[in-house]
């Protein structure tokens, strides 16, 4: 924590760097410590992502930091948990006598940035080098003087692969075809299936072309050399090219696609020739356009770091499939690699709602555009199919988010068909999760998800804020009378509130409450022992009410008493900075009419868990979650997602740009920010006094000026007008 209170220091003397904000990301902060980050290469929303595969076990990213390296695959996840997917297409350099299984090597010289990644493998002595375009990876090798340059490409492995004496272990290959066209390019076909979400199917097309021809070549399946240039239909394969031993540089790129050959052949061609240094700084210009969106001043070295490696962070997923989709023909935009919605609708999807509107259009297009072909709209679709619903339907709020910030872009009243399916028709599921949809039997008739079924109480909070989600969609398509519905539903979460305990604990078939209530009791994520929240405790789960935070702080007894409960959760450390379901905690106080108790919770978390180390982050990304909490954190406000409102807290900043909508900037102006000078005291909005902690979308997506006045201590400001809720004119 000490940098953040030198970096604090600094702020008042408005200091800045002139270097581009892509000089100012370090893709290795958070990779460990549960992180899962990815290090290497891809461009914004890239459907290549290119890496080092390491020796470490179910990593989606498939990198650890002093873990040997394999060699470097094409197509990883980023900030993710679960049991791990993809990682496919491993391309390895090597040198000496023709070894198949290539033991893995220590690696030294690391280095990082957005759209690069180099190291050097101490077994062999090769420097390798990783650049990419949006759908092919780009490989620059330089081999040792007097070696015999030779390139392995393992087609059959993944990330969540071990293969030992050619024995399967979580395997998840299911056939190849290889073909080496000439003696330039090579081509063909892997099938795999598993990992988080469920077996899920899906091929990757390849095509791998070199700078220069090789003089030898051959394929292996089984362990076992052939020196045909064919092979088919076997689980544990590769193919190797050897070049001159006077050859120090090979270059190759590899387009990829999950559809079919052509559009691999296609991709592998996004840009002709071998100029990766041309490639590398495309990225680079790629990158700089994206993280320029969101530019702050001042702030040292590090904790520019932080914010612009965050900013990174969250252009990464989903990935843009568009064109390249297997599973059907559209003309509509498709991404894979919501993983998953509960993760990512919070605050990753409303940042991108203000910096990348065209963008979350598009993302939202394309769940309608599954939801056309297959019936339900998905809040997991990974490797073409779906993944556990880990919450409620919350997809229903990425719509409402877009519904009531008037995004546009999307069929509003196809969206509430398939939201109406969510709140209407019982779900698909199996191991005590739905893959799409809810448990509603018993949630429809009694108001609750009764305690007899997994996950009772975080379902049933869930569901109800889905269904104020859903209500707002109905009322912004004219359908009055289906919102009027909803906005009753809304309340459900109130069956399961003990007016004596202040908490949610959950209800029997019976009506009665279960009995034993512990609120420290963390359930654990699997559906066979959790009777009652996923992925938390009753106190992170306390105050998940966002549609009527005013009534749920009159059932506490009113102001005063909430903000002692919410002291309570955060001085007794059952805050969990980590996951998502508190992301809201810090920030309602503000609800209370305490927005000075909002920043001092806001300040302590961002600082104590986001720090410019490898083991920065507080575990899992979540697909740019994480990072996007942290964004907000830091440029001093919140959404409130599935409404139109944001709750300000502590810039950290002495100024933000923030460019939105259709080429606007919203300016954020703190100048007398400090580690002292934590509250806000005094605001005006393009020059008029505001007087309230919150702003409304449309006040930020108009563009203008938001300054701030800070002070050490606060007073009266932002106490008496309160953020909507559902109780006081939410509609």
């Amino acid at each position: 924590m000490i940098h953040y209170l030198v970096c604090l220091l600094l702020l008042v003397s408005g200091w800045t760097l002139v270097a581009a904000p892509v000089d100012e990301v370090d893709p290795f902060i958070g990779v460990d410590g549960g992180g899962n980050l990815l290090p290497g290469p891809v461009r914004p929303f890239g459907m290549v992502r290119l890496g080092p595969d390491c020796e470490v076990h179910n990593n989606n990213s498939g990198y650890a930091t002093g873990k040997p390296i394999i060699g470097f695959s094409h197509n990883h996840l980023s900030g993710t948990g679960g049991a791990a997917r993809y990682g496919n297409i491993c391309v390895i350099p090597q040198t000496g006598v023709l070894d198949l299984v290539e033991p893995a090597s220590a690696a030294t010289n690391e280095t990082a940035s957005p759209g690069y990644y180099a190291v050097t493998l101490l077994r062999s002595g090769v420097r390798a080098e990783l650049t990419s375009t949006a759908r092919s990876g780009w490989h620059r090798y330089t081999f040792p003087d007097n070696s015999v340059p030779r390139m392995l490409i393992d087609v059959s492995r993944g990330v969540w692969t071990k293969v030992k004496d050619g024995q399967e272990q979580n395997f998840g290959c299911d056939g190849t075809e290889i073909n080496v066209v000439d003696e330039r390019t090579i081509e063909g076909v892997s099938h795999y299936s598993g990992g988080w979400g469920g077996r899920n199917p899906y091929s990757v097309y390849w095509t791998a072309s070199f700078a220069s021809p090789f003089v030898k070549s051959g394929t292996w399946t089984n362990l076992v050399h052939l020196p045909e240039v064919r092979s088919k239909g076997d689980r544990y394969a590769g193919v190797w090219v050897e070049f001159p031993t006077d050859m120090k540089k090979v270059l190759l790129k590899v387009g990829i696609s999950y559809k079919c050959a052509e559009n691999a052949r296609k991709h592998a061609e996004e840009k002709s020739g071998f100029d990766f240094d041309g490639v590398v700084q495309d990225s680079r210009e790629e990158w700089n356009r994206h993280l320029r969106l969101l530019e702050v001043t001042g702030g040292d070295k590090d904790l520019r770091k932080v914010f612009y490696t965050a900013l990174y962070r969250t252009f990464l997923v989903p990935a843009d499939l568009t064109g390249d989709n297997p599973g059907w023909d559209s003309s509509e935009p498709h991404y894979w690699d919501y993983y998953a919605i509960w993760d990512t609708f919070r605050c990753l999807m409303p940042l991108h709602t203000l910096l990348v509107p065209k963008r979350q259009q598009e993302v939202l297009r394309c769940l309608l555009d599954i939801y056309t072909h297959k019936g339900w709209i998905p809040d997991v679709w990974t490797a073409g199919g779906w993944g556990m619903v880990q919450g409620g339907t919350d997809v229903d709020v990425a719509f409402a988010d877009a519904a009531v910030k008037n995004l546009g872009g999307f069929d509003l009243k196809k969206a509430l068909e398939g939201m109406r399916k969510n709140g209407e028709q019982e779900g698909m599921g199996a191991s005590g999760f739905t893959v799409v949809g809810r448990w509603l039997t018993n949630y429809a008739a009694k108001g609750w998800v009764e305690s007899e079924m997994p996950l009772s109480v975080s379902h049933t909070l869930e569901y109800s804020y889905n269904d104020f989600c859903i209500a707002q969609v109905a009322q912004k398509a004219g359908d009055m009378k289906t919102a009027e519905m909803y906005y009753r539903r809304a309340t459900n979460c109130y069956n399961l509130f003990q007016p004596d305990t202040k908490f949610f604990w959950g209800r029997k078939r019976s009506g009665e409450f279960e009995g034993g209530f512990d609120p420290n009791k963390v359930d654990a994520k699997s559906p066979s022992d959790v009777r009652m929240f996923y992925e938390g405790s009753a106190w992170n789960y306390s105050t998940y009410v966002p549609q009527d935070m005013a009534g749920l702080i009159a059932r506490h007894g009113g102001d005063e008493a909430f903000v002692i409960f919410l002291d309570r959760l955060f001085d007794g450390k059952h805050f969990e900075m980590g996951n998502e379901p508190g992301f809201l905690q810090p920030y309602q106080y503000i609800y209370a009419g305490r927005p000075d108790r909002a920043a001092k919770r806001v300040r302590d978390n961002t600082a104590t868990f986001f720090r410019p180390e490898r083991k920065g982050w507080p575990g899992n990304d979540d697909s740019g979650a994480m990072s996007a909490w942290y964004l907000f954190g830091v440029l001093g406000f919140y959404p409130v997602a599935g409404q139109n409102i944001y709750l300000l807290s502590s810039p950290l900043f002495p100024e933000a740009n923030m460019t939105v909508g259709d080429g606007r900037v919203f300016v954020i102006k703190a100048p007398a920010t400090s580690i002292e000078n934590k509250y806000i005291v005094a605001a005006t909005l393009n020059g008029n006094p505001l007087n309230r902690a919150w702003l409304r979308h449309e006040e930020i997506i108009r563009g203008g000026v938001l300054e701030l006045n800070m002070a050490s201590e606060p007073n009266d400001w932002g106490k008496v007008e309160r953020p909507p809720s559902m109780a006081i004119g939410a509609r």
